[in-house]
């Protein structure tokens, strides 16, 4: 090993002098050694691995380019580095966790890591997969080390064409060759369990594809079932099945299928295809690539969307009968035409079609979401006999409420060429400034103790009362009775508000209380995030869905009472929450998402109902869990035992 050589940070290409600090191939300069919260370059890692630049950094860690000074080749290194909890142990290079609370999962990913790491070890060397090297211990966490493929990933060899999408034939030829050796993948016991557009590279020297990142991979057993690691895994959003968002779901060959398909459907429309669990809270379909301007044949189009079905018994029962597939409806394409073909092409479509379980009918009683009609904002409309209406934090709540003058806290809507506004000098004000950013441009003036502003694009103006110059918004909000649909982002704090009508910069840190009313029905993703002194919620009965993240950074948020009827808790629902102590938990409830709880560290006693069977990772990560209320043979309840092993279990029936 000669470590008197220089090697550049970006490329790993040798420097000749310590004059040289530009590298002569790549332009690097190697003055400066940054890698954000990464390993800096030019550490020596096992006395044989040199670190280079930081390639990317994802859920399960960071990796970097490196240089094996032994063999004198260029490699990969992946550091065990979960973005969301863990950082660096002062000035060293330690990893930690970010709380003690979180050292359990910390440990247990550690672990998992180190033996899925070696576990790959074993595969050795297989065509279109990267090669693992070694895998050790160090710096409190494990590095991985690997075969450095030069290329693009898949995800950017698509921004290449246009609409980020292929053609069928090239796409199948690209990601068609992968099927064989997943399926010997499989064979040999191991699920990738993060397949994606971004762990597949497109190798520059020939084109082909490669497949990257097992750092989430898992040994399997014939019926086994397998749990999603909280501290381990990150799950990808649109390629994650249904069933890794669950801690006893069965996990096998089928769960890369649904990712090989989600990732191929991606590569054929440019769309990511919709999350798992949003099929089942918000009953979304998955539109076929065809009718998102694909070329996919049919036959194959059928073929793609069974291996994407919800349930994992409705898949392909492995790779090899996916491969089977595909080649089956090519060879039914080039047949020769014939009397009835067209019949039998239809009622092959038709089988596979049923057996995926594709024929999805939406109920006819959705709720419309009030901006449809009579749209003055992007998230509230005004019918044509009411134009005042209650601040609620830059019109984002879908809110309508009659207001006064006397009220401090009113907005009105005015025609561009209206009546002053009664009692006062103001009249809206038209502006030729251009819209930035595609953003409506606004004109702004002070009089006495209102702000207004007038848009360039529509023919009204927005009047806001008893306003001081940061637009914060009163302690307490009653949202009236007809209320059935609380937007995305709707009293979103903390933020700036960019509407068809106004962009106002502002906070919601003052709102307290709100009144939810009992006609509401549904509440978007992020509703009330970072609403961080709000005090309680108590969400009306008829509210059938909640968004994602909805609570999150509701900082002061002590308790919460949630509907009969609610059946899922999305992923980060309740996030960040710190001072959440009470939690009530409806009968309906059958799931709760990935980090629905995550750092409610507060939170010493919950309650599971009966028919919750799953919870996403990360669920209740950062808890303080003590007593749990519920049957302790239901799976949940036994996963909390082991994530809280002084917890106390309360039969609810004591």
């Amino acid at each position: 090993m000669n470590s008197d050589k220089k090697y550049c940070f970006s490329c790993m290409g040798e420097l000749v002098g310590d004059e040289q600090q530009v590298c002569p191939r790549c332009g690097h300069d190697n003055r400066f050694r940054r890698n954000g919260a990464g390993l800096l370059n030019g550490c020596l890692l096992h006395g044989q691995y040199l670190t280079g630049r930081c390639l990317g950094r994802g859920g399960f860690g960071a990796t970097y380019i490196g240089k094996d000074l032994v063999l004198d080749r260029t490699i990969a290194i992946k550091e065990y580095l979960p973005k969301e909890t863990t950082t660096r142990q002062g000035d060293t290079a330690n990893v930690q966790p970010l709380s003690g609370s979180l050292m359990e999962d910390f440990e247990k990913g550690r672990a998992s890591a180190l033996h899925e790491g070696r576990t790959m070890l074993d595969l050795g060397a297989m065509p279109k997969v990267v090669r693992l090297f070694n895998a050790f211990l160090e710096n409190n966490t494990v590095y991985i080390v690997m075969e450095y493929i030069p290329g693009e990933t898949l995800t950017k060899y698509l921004e290449r064409y246009e609409n980020k999408r292929l053609p069928w034939t090239e796409a199948y030829r690209l990601l068609g060759s992968l099927l064989p050796v997943l399926h010997a993948i499989h064979q040999r016991g191991i699920i990738h369990r993060d397949i994606s557009p971004d762990n597949i590279m497109i190798r520059s020297d020939d084109g082909e594809a490669v497949l990257l990142d097992f750092g989430i991979s898992q040994a399997i057993k014939d019926g086994e079932k397998k749990s999603t690691s909280s501290a381990t895994t990150t799950l990808r959003s649109g390629y994650a099945p249904i069933e890794q968002y669950s801690h006893n779901g069965q996990q096998d060959a089928r769960t890369d299928e649904y990712a090989y398909c989600a990732t191929m459907y991606y590569a054929l429309t440019g769309v990511t295809p919709p999350d798992a669990t949003d099929f089942i809270a918000y009953n979304e379909v998955l539109t076929p690539p065809s009718k998102l301007g694909s070329d996919i044949p049919a036959s194959q189009e059928a073929v793609l969307l069974k291996g994407m079905s919800l349930r994992c018994d409705d898949r392909f029962s492995d790779m090899k009968q996916l491969e089977k597939a595909f080649a089956t409806v090519k060879e039914e394409k080039v047949k020769p035409k014939g009397q009835g073909r067209k019949k039998v092409v239809g009622m092959i479509c038709l089988a596979i079609a049923v057996s995926a379980g594709l024929f999805f009918l939406k109920p006819k009683d959705i709720i419309p979401n009030q901006t449809q009609t009579q749209e003055r904002f992007s998230y509230i409309s005004i019918p044509d006999n009411q134009r005042e209406i209650e601040y609620v934090d830059g019109l984002t709540s879908d809110t309508i409420i009659k207001g006064n003058h006397e009220n401090p806290f009113v907005l009105y809507l005015m025609d561009e060429f209206g009546a002053k506004l009664e009692d006062t000098n103001v009249r809206p004000m038209p502006t030729n400034a251009p819209a930035p950013d595609q953003r409506v441009a606004m004109d702004e003036a002070q009089t006495y103790d209102m702000r207004f502003f007038t848009s360039e694009e529509k023919e009204y103006s927005l009047i806001i009362t008893g306003m001081d110059e940061n637009f914060k918004t009163r302690e307490a909000v009653k949202v009236p009775e007809g209320v059935t649909h609380i937007g995305k982002g709707a009293f979103y704090a903390e933020t700036e508000i960019d509407m068809d009508g106004v962009t106002i910069s502002g906070e919601n840190s003052y709102l307290r209380l709100i009144e939810l009313p009992s006609t509401l029905y549904t509440i978007d993703d992020y509703a009330f995030h970072n609403c961080y002194r709000l005090l309680h919620i108590e969400v009306p009965e008829r509210v059938t869905s909640i968004g994602k993240y909805a609570f999150s950074g509701c900082k002061e948020l002590n308790a919460v009472t949630l509907p009969d009827g609610l059946t899922f808790i999305r992923k980060g629902t309740f996030e960040q929450c710190s001072l959440l102590k009470e939690v009530k938990m409806p009968k309906s409830l059958y799931y709760i998402g990935e980090k629905a709880f995550y750092n409610c560290s507060s939170l010493e006693e919950i309650t599971i109902p009966d028919n919750v069977v799953a919870m996403g990772a990360s669920a209740f990560s950062g808890c303080n869990i003590k007593t749990i209320y519920g049957n302790q043979n239901n799976p949940v309840v036994l996963q909390l035992c082991e994530q809280f092993p002084g917890a106390s279990v309360v039969s609810p029936d004591r």
